[in-house]
Formats: C-alpha cells, sequence, structure tokens
C-alpha cells in the first residue's frame, strides 16, 4: 500500500539525501506491520495518512531523524515544525550535509 506521508515532504530521489531518505524510511518500516490513520486524498486520488509502526509516528520519526521536511503549506501537527528546528540544531541527516544548502523539495521541484 502506498500512503502519502501527511505533512511531510521528503526530498525527491535525484537531489541530495533522496536515497537516504527513503533507504531510511524503509528501513523503519521493514518486515513490520503497520496502521494508517487516513486523513484524506490528495489530488492524485492517493491517500494521506499518519503510520504508526510499533507505536511510533513514522511522520515525525521521519522528520526528527532529519530526512524530511515539515510541509509548511500541509502540515497540521505543529510538532513536526518543532522536530524539524531540532533536526536541524543537532544537524541530523541532511541538515548535517557538507556539499550542498539543503533545499526543500517543494523548491527543488519548482525549479525542475
Amino acid at each position: 500500500m502506498r500512503i502519502r506521508l501527511a505533512g511531510i515532504d521528503c526530498p525527491e530521489s535525484d537531489q541530495p539525501w533522496g536515497a537516504s531518505a527513503t533507504q531510511a524510511a524503509s528501513v523503519y518500516m521493514e518486515r513490520k506491520h503497520g496502521v494508517v490513520e487516513e486523513i484524506g486524498q490528495d489530488r492524485y486520488g492517493r491517500s494521506i495518512g499518519r503510520v504508526f509502526v510499533d507505536g511510533v509516528n513514522m511522520n515525525r520519526a521521519l522528520v526528527s531523524d532529519g530526512h524530511c521536511w515539515a510541509y509548511t503549506r500541509y502540515v497540521k501537527d505543529k510538532v513536526l515544525f518543532e522536530l524539524q528546528d531540532q533536526a536541524e540544531e543537532r544537524q541530523s541527516g541532511l541538515w548535517g550535509l557538507t556539499d550542498a544548502e539543503p533545499v526543500p523539495p517543494w523548491e527543488w521541484r519548482r525549479t525542475r
């Protein structure tokens, strides 16, 4: 099942940290059963939701570990902003990139 994770936006595959973000999401959920709290559908008909694996909110975990951004345009879970700020302060994940300034995926897509 493919779910658009609510309130977050991860780097595109051709963007710095894109492959790492995809790998992290796979590792978090590998061979585990998750629970999806569906909150709606996007304009393409994809399900949007929060995913919980072993009681852990994956949307929050991905932001907290520096793999994704809080998607400012669509965030309803304001904790995501706090988690992003903390990840940036710790230079976790994409915030620790030394060879490129992190560019939010929505800006990356606009320039492509």
